[in-house]
């Protein structure tokens, strides 16, 4: 489809999610030994993720958005991680706060893992309650769009290629 999307505006919500996702140390989580990256996409277009994750020896964290929208945060979120050699395609995930005053953390459709990240690496995190589960992820997404609200303008955005 090759939408345009408004980078400044997508690279702070990434930034954000990055810090929110990022600051979850409890529960303790499995790191991956596979660095990860974040990227974005439009909505109706999919990228080779899959294959690029494979061949690239890198996790990825992709934030899919409406061209035009990006500012109302991404439609969905999804991870493609690879752990001992198998690949696996974690789609529709969720922030999802573990209370109001957090921590936060990536969910998985489904709800049964979540993940962090510890800076370079996506982090498991097994254990994630069931109850309320609507209620806390509503409270993610509130937390990601006040979060990109308060991203500075001096963050530092690296870009691949």
């Amino acid at each position: 489809m090759n939408k345009k999307i408004d980078t400044d505006a997508a690279m702070n919500v990434v930034v954000a999610l990055g810090a929110i996702i990022g600051v979850a140390r409890e529960p303790a989580g499995v790191p991956n030994p596979r660095p990860a990256i974040f990227t974005f996409a439009a909505v109706g277009d999919e990228p080779p993720f899959r294959e690029a994750s494979r061949n690239e020896g890198l996790d990825n964290i992709c934030l899919f958005f409406k061209p035009g929208r990006e500012v109302d945060g991404p439609t969905r979120i999804d991870i493609w991680e690879e752990r001992n050699g198998e690949l696996t395609e974690w789609r529709n995930c969720s922030p999802w706060m573990f209370s109001p005053a957090g921590p936060c953390v990536l969910v998985a459709d489904g709800g049964d893992v979540g993940f962090s990240y510890d800076g370079e690496s996506i982090v498991m995190v097994w254990g994630i309650p069931q109850t309320d589960m609507a209620v806390r992820k509503e409270a993610g997404w509130k937390h990601l769009l006040e979060a990109t609200r308060r991203v500075p303008d001096d963050v530092p955005r690296r870009r691949l290629r």
